[in-house]
């Protein structure tokens, strides 16, 4: 296998860029963050996930399943604040509502679960969740 003039070259400013920064965290150590930064880098893992996420939430054939799986997700990630439960709980729905469910009702589900939401008792008038 050969690698080009501009691959290598691009794998060694790369090698660079990565240590060089591993060096300035070292070099700064113990030094403390301007509070303005500290709140900026604050955001950074939220950034990076919704990065993540987002894009596969966009899949045209897959849209409502994995849509109503992430609010469900989000509900009870910010309800119960637990990541097992959230994760549990939005594979159970994506699973439960997933592409092969959406095919036969693609709306049915997620106006069941505003139904269900909506209700006082929590009963599902649509019967879309099933018995």
């Amino acid at each position: 296998m050969t690698v080009s003039r501009e691959h290598l070259a691009l794998i060694v400013v790369l090698a660079i860029l990565i240590y060089l920064t591993r060096i300035v965290g070292l070099v700064l150590g113990a030094r403390q963050v301007p509070p303005v930064v500290a709140r900026a880098l604050h955001y950074v893992p939220i950034a990076a996930f919704t990065a993540l996420i987002v894009p596969g939430l966009a899949v045209p054939v897959e849209i409502a399943p994995r849509l109503v799986a992430a609010v469900c997700t989000g509900a009870v990630a910010l309800r119960l604040g637990k990541l097992w439960a959230a994760l549990l709980v939005g594979m159970a729905v994506y699973w439960g509502f997933g592409p092969r469910a959406c095919k036969a009702r693609p709306m049915r589900a997620v106006t069941a679960l505003i139904a269900l939401q909506n209700s006082p008792g929590g009963s599902d008038p649509s019967g879309a969740l099933g018995p």
